[in-house]
């Protein structure tokens, strides 16, 4: 990855890097987490754009936003429609926002318009551009390597975080916040139930011995 690779993206995913994400970044359950790798990304070129707020988490595979088209959103009505070609499961996926996530579509609306105005990419690099996944991945694990953070692996290696790691991150996240697991699906876009409980892992686990828990304090 050269050095004007890593200064591209601040117009659009520089700014997810900067702020947090659709995608969050406190997979390690850690506040440093996402500081840390808020800094690198303001080093990686975000600095102009770091202080937006954080996106709200959705969860999105890595395709959708980086793919996404203005006419695919409703700024005005905070929605967000993918049509079932551009979705895993076929099936046209509905996004409803509001708060931190419509904020950021309302962001990009002015960049397009100020600056963008024929380009039909929600996302887009210094230049006016789509931005790649090879160097949407790269960027994230730039960051991620340079403030040493990493995942053990089954053969007591090391391997840097992906997006699928930042997805299991909302699952979890939203789960602990109390939002239904069919909810959590359908922004998702997890076709099957046994789909978000292999996203949801070790929460789930943990979910359970605290179930337990509670039970025997009831009967105790």
């Amino acid at each position: 990855m050269t050095k004007r690779d890593r200064g591209r993206g601040a117009t659009g995913l520089g700014r997810a890097f900067a702020s947090g994400g659709w995608w969050s970044f406190r997979r390690i359950q850690k506040k440093g987490f996402l500081c840390r790798v808020r800094a690198q990304a303001r080093t990686a070129g975000a600095s102009a754009i770091a202080e937006r707020k954080s996106f709200r988490s959705t969860g999105m595979r890595i395709i959708e936003p980086l793919a996404l088209r203005w006419h695919e959103v409703n700024v005005e009505r905070g929605e967000l429609r993918l049509s079932g070609r551009r979705t895993k499961t076929g099936q046209q996926k509905v996004l409803y926002l509001k708060g931190k996530a419509l904020d950021v579509l309302k962001a990009q609306r002015k960049l397009h318009d100020e600056q963008f105005p024929d380009q039909p990419f929600v996302f887009l690099d210094e230049e006016g551009q789509a931005i790649p996944y090879d160097r949407a991945l790269d960027q994230f694990q730039a960051a991620c390597k340079r403030t040493g953070i990493s995942f053990a692996t089954d053969d007591n290696g090391r391997r840097l975080p992906g997006w699928h790691d930042l997805r299991r991150t909302f699952a979890r996240m939203a789960r602990r916040s109390g939002v239904p697991d069919k909810v959590i699906m359908e922004i998702a876009g997890w076709k099957t139930h046994a789909m978000l409980l292999r996203y949801l892992g070790e929460a789930q686990e943990s979910n359970q011995r605290a179930a337990f828990e509670s039970m025997d304090a009831a009967l105790s």
